[in-house]
């Protein structure tokens, strides 16, 4: 983030492995409900929340989405990761983790969205990297196959227009 230009970066991770200063970076150790309580009312610009929301419990995640909303300045956004449970892909990263505790798509987040203050939410597929290993090289060559595939199955189903990368990427704004 601070080689794209972003200044004043600070990292929130429960594990002290990561605490230092990575990059410019500040990495604090602790978890993000309590980083935040700390965190002044409408001091933030962005959260971006990469592989943490499908951690924590529904009830209390919705309470951490509230106080996102009130720690970020108007137009401020959270941009958040997580394994997109509208694909069957997804299931090996969901429940290959046994701290995975809230499976969410679209829909999903959509309600636990409503009524917390964020008018603008946007969808997006998670872009693919480049290849790791020549397995996952053959994989991003199928994908267009295989998202043909998934996709007339659901629409077997009534289901249209969802996206069906194994991570959905989440964007909302703060009005």
């Amino acid at each position: 983030m601070m080689e794209a230009g972003f200044s004043d970066v600070i990292g929130v991770e429960p594990s002290e492995s990561y605490s230092a200063v990575v990059d410019r970076a500040l990495i604090v150790t602790g978890f993000a409900e309590e980083y935040l309580t700390r965190c002044q009312s409408d001091s933030l610009a962005a959260i971006v929340a990469l592989d943490v929301f499908e951690h924590v419990e529904r009830t209390k995640l919705r309470e951490l989405i509230i106080l996102c909303h009130s720690r970020l300045i108007s137009g401020g956004s959270i941009v958040f990761r997580i394994p997109n449970m509208a694909s069957p892909l997804a299931l090996l990263n969901f429940y290959g983790d046994l701290s995975h505790v809230c499976p969410m798509n679209q829909n999903s987040v959509s309600q636990i969205l409503f009524g917390t203050g964020f008018k603008n939410v946007s969808f997006h597929p998670e872009p693919f990297c480049y290849p790791r290993s020549i397995a996952s090289a053959v994989g991003i060559l199928l994908w267009p196959f295989t998202k043909a595939v998934m996709a007339s199955a659901l629409a077997a189903f009534g289901v249209r227009k969802t996206i069906l990368t194994p991570n959905l990427v989440c964007v909302v704004v703060k009005d």
